[in-house]
């Protein structure tokens, strides 16, 4: 019998998520995994991806001094880089694995082994199956979520095929508005406080409790928000009532076509994901193939490459005297050719684009502009 147990909290109208995992057995919980603020699509997405690193919540096993020194030692001074570096070395777990006294290998090993065991018991071709008709596979007649499920459960008969158990809560917790210096909302305060009293035997009511707090709501326009907790037996339970949530809520799923990974898309017209690019790992993939196209056009497009030489030219001009001259003055005429042609190409590309001229027009100005025969 599997004595891990795994609750899934749900507050804001189901758009985001959180969980912890605890040993039925004991009163101590083994790991939390508090992702507010990430839509809970994401858990589903690392459980198509088998991105356990992320799912463990294991960047609390994470020496962070010494994550410091190797990005201070990688990343030199510079914040940014700094920072940056710490960011990238986080999300690599191949890296943290492999780097000695970085990582708790032996804790994330456990925690997947858990995971896995319990994802073994979902046969994951029919899912995958099942989201590449409902989310990923367009149709003509831009039907819901929902509608598509409905049509692939009669068309394949799938009625099972997400049946799962879970027992649910409900609870509520204050928002953190109208809060004191000490960052607890007033309600909150008064609430502990007239407990802490009532502890000490003193004759104070629930009914003055519940005047006082209410009149501090009042007073400091304190809100609450609705937790529900889902508890379940394994982390298969928990994926499939997800994937259920994301059916009635109509939400999206893609595949990036860099690499190949499922991603939830913030915007609707997303094509690829922002993920680490297997290709470069200081890029995301969105960032990667806008960098290539570019680098295309640059090479191929005769306009784009005319431009480049230009501007490159004139740049180091500008650059040299600077390097060269201590008078700032000696420069001038130099930076106003340079803005001169970036002003007179951005207005040819706006005419090309409108149609008022022609891209050949466009190239035989820059041309001129190479033999010096203009600007």
């Amino acid at each position: 019998m599997n004595n891990i147990q795994i609750s899934c909290l749900y507050f804001n109208e189901n758009e985001y998520y959180g969980y912890y995992v605890c040993d039925k057995n004991k009163p101590v919980y083994e790991w939390e995994c508090e992702c507010f603020g990430e839509h809970y699509s994401e858990f589903v997405v690392d459980m198509l991806n088998h991105d356990y690193y992320v799912a463990t919540d294991a960047s609390d096993l994470i020496d962070f001094d010494l994550i410091e020194e190797i990005a201070q030692e990688e990343s030199g001074p510079h914040e940014e880089h700094f920072f940056r570096t710490i960011s990238q070395i986080m999300h690599d777990h191949s890296y943290l694995i492999d780097t000695p006294g970085a990582f708790n290998k032996k804790e994330y090993m456990r925690r997947v082994n858990i995971i896995k065991r319990d994802m073994d018991s979902i046969n994951f071709n029919a899912i995958k199956h099942l989201i590449d008709k409902v989310f990923i596979e367009k149709n003509l007649d831009n039907l819901s979520a929902l509608q598509k499920y409905y049509a692939y459960v009669h068309s394949y008969n799938k009625q099972k095929l997400l049946k799962f158990v879970s027992n649910a809560s409900f609870g509520v917790e204050l928002n953190n508005i109208g809060v004191d210096n000490d960052r607890q909302p007033q309600p909150q305060k008064i609430l502990l406080s007239l407990q802490e009293k009532r502890k000490k035997q003193l004759k104070i009511s629930g009914d003055e409790i519940y005047t006082e707090v209410c009149k501090a709501f009042s007073a400091n326009n304190a809100k609450c928000h609705s937790e529900k907790f889902y508890e379940f037996n394994n982390f298969g339970d928990m994926f499939l009532f997800l994937l259920c949530e994301m059916i009635n809520l109509n939400c999206t799923l893609k595949i990036c076509p860099n690499c190949g990974r499922y991603f939830h898309p913030e915007r609707s017209d997303a094509v690829y994901c922002n993920r680490q690019s297997p290709q470069d790992n200081r890029k995301t993939c969105q960032e990667y193939v806008k960098y290539q196209k570019y680098i295309n056009k640059t090479r191929n497009d005769e306009a784009t490459k005319l431009y480049k030489q230009i501007y490159n030219q004139k740049a180091n001009k500008v650059r040299r005297m600077r390097n060269d001259s201590k008078n700032n003055k000696s420069n001038l005429p130099l930076e106003k050719d340079l803005n001169n042609f970036k002003l007179h190409a951005e207005r040819w590309k706006k005419e090309v684009k409108a149609g008022t001229r022609t891209e050949a027009e466009y190239i035989a100005w820059l041309k001129e502009v190479k033999e010096k025969k203009v600007l």
